[in-house]
């Protein structure tokens, strides 16, 4: 008796579900020609139940009874919102969507609009900069434009960045794009190369990211033939924020912090460990294990020197700015300073930048306009990051054996047992290291 009660209480649940669902149909066209649309998206806003419209823009859709709000959305068109209420019909005109069209770009020395630009380009606008915690202009770019590489020579601070428009175009020469600031070509490359395997830097990192109202990667002939033959890997124009006319004063401060570490660090050998290997293989060869006196071993030190050259930076950013103007007269201001120390010992960098843009209307047909910029890098790097008997290197062969330090005071690096040429990492790490200013 109770199974037949169980199933006829399913029975009615299911009945009540199926009377709470309803069928709306319409037909989607465009507002352009009045002809019908096909493929048009058309979900119940808030849930995944949705369908496509047919050959013809037909569609039909199961919603409660209650209605809700359907989404219809195409590309090229501009999304629509609309009520269900108590139709069981809804036809929808939509319209085609010119925003993107009606983008201004920047192209040689000058701007247009971009249904009007028949080259190609690519852009990055500054809203989407300010979203990025980044370190250098030319980091922007990266996954923002097709056809472009962006790569970081090093994981360093301020190191080096690679960009390739549409690949390598010279085996010898440069294959670097040209960079425009504010309408200036500016120097992209390394600001310095020290040392044997010293890592290389970037001049684009001197430029406060959040300074830049636009990014445009220009990469077809047409547009880069202005600039000459340095345009032949491409150009990417940047141009600087500027005041507006808004009557007022507006004022804004971003911030963050964050943390850095090195991800898939290699386990390596205690110093027990190590020592049962190297007897094992001197067992192996026909030899008479070693004691731990004879390796050198005290007995308790087991130095991981992973550890000892990787850490947990700290990251943190402030930027403050002012802009306003009237008819006359329109100016930006802003200052920012960043703190970053590396994921690997003795790496960190530190950058205070100032920015003044002001322009005024002199007449009708003349306007005059500066730019003001300072900025101040102060860039600890190590070396030999990138060579093979640099810190990496000491650090995956260096013997667990050995300690960090051979006295109480830290003071005395231990020396030897490095595998060759190789040195104590820490003692690499931290002196003598590069001061670039």
């Amino acid at each position: 008796m109770r199974n037949v009660l169980l199933t006829l209480s399913l029975l009615i649940l299911s009945a009540t579900i199926v009377l709470a669902q309803r069928t709306v149909t319409g037909t989607v066209t465009s507002a352009e020609d009045g002809e019908s649309v096909p493929g048009v998206n058309v979900v119940l806003k808030g849930t995944t139940t949705g369908t496509v419209t047919n050959i013809d823009g037909d569609y039909s859709l199961d919603v409660p009874s209650d209605g809700g709000t359907l989404v219809f959305s195409f590309i090229g068109f501009a999304s629509q919102e609309i009520q269900i209420g108590n139709q069981n019909t809804i036809n929808v005109t939509m319209a085609a969507d010119v925003t993107q069209l009606g983008e201004v770009i920047v192209v040689g020395y000058g701007t247009t609009l971009k249904k009007e630009f028949t080259g190609s380009s690519a852009s990055v606008s500054g809203e989407e900069i300010t979203r990025m915690p980044i370190m250098s202009a030319n980091q922007a770019i990266q996954g923002q434009a097709a056809g472009v590489f962006v790569g970081a020579n090093s994981g360093t601070p301020g190191g080096g960045i690679t960009v390739r428009v549409r690949g390598s175009t010279s085996i010898a020469a440069s294959n670097d794009p040209l960079y425009i600031i504010d309408g200036v070509p500016v120097v992209s490359g390394d600001l310095s190369i020290e040392g044997f395997g010293g890592q290389e830097t970037s001049a684009l990192s001197a430029l406060n990211p959040q300074d830049i109202a636009s990014i445009e990667v220009l990469k077809d002939a047409s547009s880069t033939a202005i600039y000459g033959a340095r345009a032949a890997n491409g150009v990417v124009i940047i141009t600087t924020k500027r005041g507006k006319k808004s009557g007022g004063l507006d004022v804004s401060y971003n911030g963050y912090v964050g943390w850095s570490e090195a991800t898939n660090v290699n386990d390596i050998l205690t110093a027990q460990e190590w020592v049962d290997i190297m007897n094992e293989a001197r067992t192996n060869d026909g030899l008479t294990p070693r004691t731990n006196a004879e390796w050198g071993w005290d007995g308790t030190t087991s130095t991981d020197w992973i550890k000892e050259v990787f850490r947990t930076g700290f990251l943190q950013e402030h930027q403050l700015s002012a802009s306003g103007g009237g008819e006359k007269t329109r100016y930006y201001m802003s200052g920012s300073f960043r703190a970053e120390e590396g994921a690997m010992l003795g790496s960190d960098i530190e950058r205070s930048t100032f920015r003044v843009n002001l322009d005024h209307n002199a007449t009708e047909k003349l306007t005059l306009g500066t730019s003001i910029s300072y900025s101040h890098q102060l860039n600890n790097r190590i070396q030999n990051d990138n060579n093979i008997g640099g810190i990496l290197s000491a650090s995956l062969l260096g013997q667990p054996i050995l300690p960090v330090y051979t006295d109480e005071t830290k003071t005395e690096y231990a020396l030897g047992g490095f595998g060759g040429f190789l040195a104590n990492p820490v003692q690499q790490a931290l002196v003598p290291r590069y001061d670039d200013t």
